[in-house]
């Protein structure tokens, strides 16, 4: 059984609203190793075992395929997995071998072996790097879903970002993924009015002591809120997260206000027509 200390912490929140500038930080903390978008880790499990009630024998085979190379990747920017082997840890044989403790028949056991599961490959990895705790960065994801993963851990720490909608859409706009259906804004403005309205609900499918809500743009106002995200996660306020802060956060370039230049005044109206009570709701005005 994993230890209840181990609380796992889940950054999520609409794509291009600031998640990886907060996964970047909270990676920064001496005892959290942070895994950016490891592949569908969590989504195979519940769409092919929960949802589907895929064979066990042939979810281990998928997943022992479709997750290794993605896991290495997402922890191969962190300079706390450096000089570690990555590769070996989570090697396609060790998972198989790893997924042999599903074996339940019911669906609430099945959640907490896979629990288990994750904190022997993510927390296993993560303590081989001299880390006791991991974080998960995988917005879109994590961001409608968040009561599935709850279900699995309901111990987690869900750090829940937003950002200025009208900056978000002009930074899709800029995407090369942002497909004309028909055109770039329209695309845009859907994915970002359909995620905050899952997001918006997040609130009542975790407790709130399990919640971190933070807008970006007071994020990289002030180190008070670097204080508070440690208050959250159960940690010190270590000083390499607010260097870190100050170094790469603080000074970063989010692009605040680019809406007023990037957006057209007819695009404008739009997303303050359609989408006022989101922007209000959060404090955007």
């Amino acid at each position: 059984m994993v230890q209840e200390a181990s609380k796992p912490i889940f950054i999520g929140g609409c794509p291009r609203s600031g998640t990886s500038i907060l996964a970047f930080l909270v990676g920064q903390h001496p005892n959290v190793l942070t895994y950016m978008e490891p592949g569908p880790f969590y989504e195979l499990f519940n769409n092919l075992v929960l949802k589907f009630r895929c064979p066990l024998w042939l979810f281990r085979t998928v997943y022992s395929v479709q997750i290794p190379e993605k896991v290495v990747y997402s922890v191969s920017k962190q300079p706390a997995a450096t000089g570690h082997d990555a590769s070996s840890h989570f090697a396609a044989a060790r998972i198989r071998d790893e997924l042999r403790h599903l074996h339940s028949p019911g669906p609430w056991r099945l959640r907490e072996e896979f629990s288990e599961f994750a904190h022997r490959l993510l927390g296993g990895f993560a303590r081989l790097c001299g880390r006791q705790r991991w974080a998960v960065k995988r917005p879109t994801y994590l961001y409608s879903h968040i009561d599935e993963i709850h279900a699995i851990h309901p111990d987690m720490k869900f750090i829940h970002v937003v950002r200025d909608g009208r900056d978000v859409i002009a930074s899709m706009m800029r995407q090369s993924w942002a497909r004309r259906a028909p055109t770039r804004f329209e695309y845009a403005f859907r994915i970002w009015t359909s995620e905050m309205s899952r997001g918006d609900a997040v609130a009542k499918k975790v407790p709130l002591r399990n919640l971190f809500r933070i807008r970006l743009e007071d994020l990289v106002s002030s180190e008070d809120h670097v204080r508070d995200l440690c208050e959250f996660m159960e940690e010190e306020n270590h000083p390499e997260m607010t260097s870190y802060f100050h170094r790469q956060v603080k000074l970063g370039d989010v692009h605040s206000g680019r809406w007023r230049t990037e957006l057209s005044s007819q695009q404008i109206r739009r997303i303050e027509a359609s989408g006022g009570e989101i922007l209000a709701r959060h404090g955007y005005v």
